[in-house]
């Protein structure tokens, strides 16, 4: 599914045309770190379930984004990617699914050091057989901190947003900061994705305008 392949345009019954674009976003990290709860808190209304089931096989919601002051939507199809292992999905994270991808989002838990750490493994398999895609970091679970001073043999067992920050710079990644539990701007890495789908058919539609 390729963002500038898959557009519609409808009549809205004002006579004007309403603009449909469809965004391919793929949401990876380890298990537990909350990646079907942004989901669900992103599209359901902020409604956070407790229970846990973790994800076993690729869940796909599908989710449109009204862009403010326009007559453009994003229909953002979201393919969460079981976390278990990321060894077990060759299939899912191959250059015929990922290399249509408009996003690749990788989230890992900030009181979790392993997580971050294999979040790092997560973008370097995506960007092997996608180099071009753009990727997302998202720290969930901020609402645990502050943390306590929880070490292990070699360092502390958190993330702060200092290390993270630096990692995604480093890499020329997005970062965000969210809380699953508290709903807490949950909404803006997948907002920001959707603006960008906006402001890439707007220069193609200027480009085009100008060429006529």
């Amino acid at each position: 599914m390729s963002l500038k392949l898959k557009k519609s345009y409808l009549k809205n019954p004002h006579g004007s045309s309403r603009v449909i674009l469809r965004q391919k976003c793929i949401v990876v990290g380890n298990a537990a770190v909350g990646k079907s709860s942004l989901i669900r808190m992103y599209t359901c209304g902020g409604n956070f379930s407790e229970s846990y089931q973790m994800t076993t096989s690729i869940a796909l919601t599908l989710y449109q984004t009204q862009i403010p002051d326009s007559d453009v939507t994003v229909e953002q199809f979201l393919y969460d990617i079981p976390g278990d292992d990321m060894f077990h999905h060759q299939e899912q994270l191959s250059s015929s699914f990922c290399g249509n991808a408009d996003f690749i989002v990788c989230i890992f838990d900030v009181s979790k050091r392993d997580s971050f750490r294999d979040c790092v493994k997560w973008c370097k398999q995506i960007v092997s057989v996608n180099a071009q895609v753009p990727v997302i970091i998202i720290a969930n679970k901020i609402d645990l901190r502050p943390f306590e001073q929880t070490t292990l043999n070699d360092g502390p067992i958190e993330v702060d947003q200092d290390e993270a920050l630096q990692f995604a710079r480093q890499n020329g990644y997005e970062y965000f900061e969210c809380s699953a539990l508290g709903n807490q701007d949950v909404n803006l890495p997948f907002n920001y994705m959707a603006s960008k789908a906006s402001e890439k058919f707007d220069r193609g539609h200027h480009a085009g305008s100008i060429k006529s």
